[in-house]
């Protein structure tokens, strides 16, 4: 006997989880799959989209493995948990998407098969939890012992100031944990070597500029020279800066060359802001330039603006129309990775301005001034983000 039955726009399906609720348009497909058992799953949930936007299509799939008896039960588990995951919590609210499971049905309680994922045994763990909380340790423990005892003991060239740079340890491990971490993953995962390339580069970049810093600490400490700058360590800071641009053009797939407009936009923001930084720098110098001007100049300018080619490319990412398709998991990473950007901005900005006063200026470089604690939260906010990639939610 069929218990199928209709009310608006809905079917009412009787499963062996519950009774399951579809748009008329989402179980005419399904019964059109169950008549054609070669008919994927991926192509099922192409069929029963009600909304375009990965979460849509996602949720459609999983209706579709779920209802469906020949799907295998590796399938079944991993639908299981994503439901639980990402669904259900939306079971209530009256979003169009999150609506179309009714919350009278038995779908608004938890599942209870067990929730592994298709390629595990259910003891994998990419350690993601515990590689933040090394993060998290040293950036607190960096941001109390070194940032807060330069404020207490009110210092510009002591001990405290000397040793700032041990900082960069945060973007060191982190930079280390999330290679480690990508490459756990990608072994587990089905993910795009682009994807995979982009982690590592961005990763690098934060070990490399780490190095540089290293090489900074080396003048204060050994050599004695409170500000380097330009040195050697800006050879690190280069190379650093220009993997991130690449790291994160392949993370988040960023072409500027998509529209025309963007590019126009792009390049007159940058011709603007380097023109704008330009003059800042000289009338600090009262329009002199120094013998170590040229070099310096340079760095003053090249530094905030790569940074904020990042931003720009960013900025694009987010307001593309095929946002709306990145999975919600992803989404975290993405406004965080961005914040990390904006505070190495601000941090490259406050550099360029306070090396270039006089040292008798008060708002003059000092080691562990706010400079310095801005890059400390850039590095630890962008090496978060990238710990905090849902690479299972990324498969291709």
């Amino acid at each position: 006997m069929d218990r199928t039955r209709e009310e608006g726009r809905y079917v009412y399906v009787p499963t062996p989880m519950g009774e399951m609720v579809f748009p008329k348009q989402a179980y005419k497909a399904l019964k059109t799959a169950a008549e054609n058992p070669g008919l994927s799953n991926k192509a099922l949930a192409e069929k029963m989209q009600v909304k375009r936007g990965y979460y849509t299509n996602k949720l459609s799939e999983v209706y579709a493995i779920l209802l469906l008896e020949r799907s295998q039960s590796d399938q079944r588990t991993a639908a299981i948990d994503w439901y639980n995951r990402y669904a259900r919590p939306h079971a209530e609210d009256s979003d169009p998407v999150a609506s179309v499971i009714k919350p009278h049905t038995l779908l608004t309680e938890p599942l209870t098969e067990p929730a592994v994922h298709p390629q595990t045994d259910g003891s994998y763990n990419d350690h993601q939890t515990t590689y933040k909380a090394v993060l998290i340790t040293l950036y607190l423990a960096f941001v109390i012992i070194v940032f807060g005892g330069i404020q207490i003991v009110k210092t510009r060239d002591g001990i405290l100031n000397d040793y700032t740079n041990l900082y960069n340890f945060v973007p060191l491990v982190g930079g280390i944990l999330a290679i480690v971490r990508v490459r756990q993953a990608s072994k587990q995962y089905s993910l795009s070597p682009t994807l995979v390339n982009g982690v590592i580069a961005t990763s690098i970049g934060l070990i490399i500029w780490a190095l540089g810093s290293f090489v900074w600490l080396f003048y204060n400490v050994i050599l004695g020279e409170r500000t380097p700058y330009p040195s050697l360590a800006d050879l690190g800071y280069f190379l650093g800066i220009c993997s991130l641009i690449i790291g994160t053009r392949q993370v988040f797939g960023v072409s500027l060359r998509s529209r025309v407009r963007r590019v126009v936009l792009t390049i007159l923001a940058m011709i603007t802001f380097i023109a704008g930084l330009l003059t800042i720098a000289l009338s600090l110098r009262a329009w002199q330039l120094l013998p170590e001007d040229p070099a310096k100049l340079f760095f003053d300018v090249f530094y905030p603006a790569a940074d904020l080619y990042i931003i720009i490319m960013l900025l694009i990412y987010i307001s593309q129309d095929d946002f709306v398709k990145v999975p919600i998991t992803m989404r975290q990473p993405v406004y965080t990775f961005f914040l990390g950007m904006v505070l190495l901005f601000a941090g490259d900005f406050i550099f360029s301005v306070t090396t270039t006063l006089p040292e008798t200026s008060y708002w003059s470089f000092y080691n562990g001034n706010m400079s310095d604690l801005a890059f400390l939260s850039a590095f630890f906010m962008t090496a978060t983000a990238l710990l905090s990639l849902p690479y299972r939610d990324l498969e291709v």
